[in-house]
């Protein structure tokens, strides 16, 4: 959330009630997030934004935080997320993989979808070492694997087009046609629907289940305007600033009384991974990726 998408418009309205100025400062993709904290620690960042539920663990190991001074929010009950005095959600969405109606058709199960042959090396993935949504693939792997990962990824590897250093990558390929389908959010066709009127774009709908990305912010401990921080943190939880990050960010609010335009409702509703699979990934998380690379034979 910087200079573009919900920064600015977040920024101006928060500026009209503070009397104070918000200066962002870009950390690049999530998985990078905590490095580059710490790298600028010594600039005294007052609000942090963007760990997800597989990153707060490792966040709140290795950096003090503040607790957070909520006004009891009206959180929407179908958000799977992670309670904390630290952290707290500000967006969400499922993930699958999203196609173009012209280019592939799609199937109910993920296995089924897999055999499709327009698919070989048509899938544009993220790199799980340097991209949360990466991650995300790894754990949706782990979940749906009926056997070992080496028959998982035996099955994966012809279609793989490439692992990307970062979403926006990823998603790049796919809009360049150089991939057929991207894993990426669930509510990204609605960019598509929105701004290029173009409905070809669709996620697809696995009746095995699918991972989920929440979104959380948190305020360091050595932050110096923290009085300011924590409003700004209450202020991402009204319902006009949540409406203003879902219809730019293209993501889900995670409090209720969100008036949304029409095309959120058009999204199909998605079975989720259970928490304790997303808890018994965070435990196993870096083991995981390092029998990926080898698996894959990644340098």
């Amino acid at each position: 959330m910087g200079i573009y998408g919900p920064g600015p418009k977040l920024k101006e309205n928060f500026e009209k009630i503070c009397d104070c100025t918000v200066e962002f400062v870009n950390a690049g993709d999530s998985a990078l997030l905590l490095q580059k904290i710490k790298i600028l620690e010594k600039t005294k960042i007052d609000f942090v934004i963007g760990f997800d539920q597989l990153s707060l663990k490792e966040a709140e190991g290795e950096i003090s935080w503040q607790p957070l001074l909520l006004d009891h929010p009206n959180w929407a009950p179908e958000i799977p997320k992670v309670e904390s005095e630290f952290f707290a959600p500000y967006d969400w969405s499922p993930l699958t993989f999203i196609y173009r109606k012209q280019e592939v058709s799609p199937q109910s199960s993920f296995f089924d979808f897999l055999k499709k042959s327009e698919l070989t090396k048509g899938i544009s993935l993220q790199d799980p070492r340097l991209s949360t949504p990466g991650q995300q693939f790894l754990l949706w792997a782990e979940y749906l694997k009926r056997g070992s990962a080496e028959e998982f990824w035996s099955l994966m590897r012809p279609l793989v087009h490439s692992y990307s250093s970062s979403w926006s990558n990823s998603y790049g390929l796919f809009q360049r046609k150089k991939a057929k389908v991207t894993f990426s959010y669930l509510t990204s066709p609605i960019y598509h629907w929105k701004v290029d009127q173009d409905r070809n774009y669709q996620p697809l709908v696995f009746s095995e289940g699918h991972p989920y990305q929440v979104e959380y912010f948190a305020i360091p401990k050595k932050c110096t305007a923290c009085n300011l921080a924590q409003r700004f943190g209450r202020f991402l939880l009204e319902p006009n600033s949540q409406k203003i990050i879902a219809e730019s960010n293209f993501m889900l609010p995670v409090v209720n009384d969100v008036v949304l335009a029409d095309d959120f409702s058009k999204l199909p509703k998605v079975k989720l991974i259970p928490l304790h699979q997303v808890e018994a990934f965070v435990e196993s998380k870096n083991k995981i990726v390092e029998h990926w690379k080898k698996l894959n034979r990644v340098k």
